[in-house]
């Protein structure tokens, strides 16, 4: 599998955003029936060996946050709850990275999807 650059994601702090995504693998979409997945978002790209997310900004993980809406045809929804944004401190526009990665059915080895940039960006009013 080869490691791919993701989409850019982009957010209001502090606000509910859901993505639908088709989760591909060489341009054909993989059938995640049965398989778990992690949305990991961090300040940096560690150095060495990631043993726990204890570090990592937040998570969002299926069943709950990443919805299998389709998994044969391999397309999920993330879901990024208020929760997760409302009170991370930030002073401007910020950039973070972001890794996805599934777990297929039958199998204990993560298999890392897509990486790239989450932007969160301050919000101006509060609801």
């Amino acid at each position: 599998m080869a490691l791919t650059t993701g989409p850019a994601f982009e957010m209001y702090r502090g606000e509910e955003r859901v993505w639908t995504m088709t989760i591909t693998e060489d341009s054909t979409a993989i059938n995640l029936l049965g398989a778990t997945l992690k949305f990991t978002v961090r300040e940096v790209f560690p150095s060495g060996t990631i043993t726990s997310d204890a570090n990592a900004l937040f998570t969002c993980t299926s069943p709950t946050e990443i919805l299998l809406t389709q998994p044969t045809d391999g397309i999920v929804e993330l879901v990024i709850s208020k929760a997760k944004t409302n009170t991370i401190r930030i002073t401007g526009i910020t950039e973070y990275q972001y890794g996805l990665e599934y777990v297929p059915s039958g199998s204990t080895d993560p298999r890392v999807i897509a990486q790239g940039l989450f932007t969160i960006y301050p919000d101006v009013v509060r609801a």
